[in-house]
């Protein structure tokens, strides 16, 4: 499957651009990351992970990265050393996204979720919801309830 930005992931990699990217906490001579794919989640989150950065470099983040990630159904955001007002705000935003879909923005829970949870893939979810209203069979398929796939439809076709 093509690498194709959605619209969200443009506006992530743009604002990246803005603030002149994020340092590389595992090799800082290398480029600053303003590419979206280093965040390894689905493009519901990347809102949540902007305003998180926000309110880091406001606390005085120095901007080093070693890892942005989903891991049980959670965000984590990896940096080296940081103050506890930092550590503070990344444990609450990791706690934010639990109640926030990874895989479409603005919805606490979706069929992304559901898919993950009946033991589909990401990259699978991804092939999904690009691929339009054909794969939605695949969802019910994999035992996603039908009524569960009629928010899906309005926004994947």
């Amino acid at each position: 499957m093509e690498n194709k930005l959605t619209p969200a992931s443009e506006k992530f990699e743009e604002y990246l651009k803005s603030i002149g990217g994020l340092i590389n906490g595992h090799f800082p001579d290398r480029p600053n990351i303003v590419s979206r794919y280093y965040c390894e989640c689905g493009d519901g989150w990347l809102p949540l992970i902007q305003e998180l950065i926000e309110k880091l470099i406001a606390a005085g983040w120095n901007k080093e990265i070693c890892q942005i990630k989903e891991k049980f159904a959670g965000l984590r955001f990896y940096t080296n050393g940081q103050t506890d007002e930092c550590w503070d705000l990344i444990r609450e935003y990791e706690e934010k996204s639990y109640n926030v879909c990874e895989w479409v923005q603005g919805y606490a829970c979706c069929v992304a979720t559901m898919l993950k949870l009946t033991g589909i893939n990401d990259s699978a979810i991804d092939e999904l919801f690009h691929s339009g209203v054909g794969s939605i069979e695949k969802a019910i398929a994999a035992g996603v309830h039908e009524n569960d796939l009629e928010e899906l439809k309005k926004y994947y076709k």
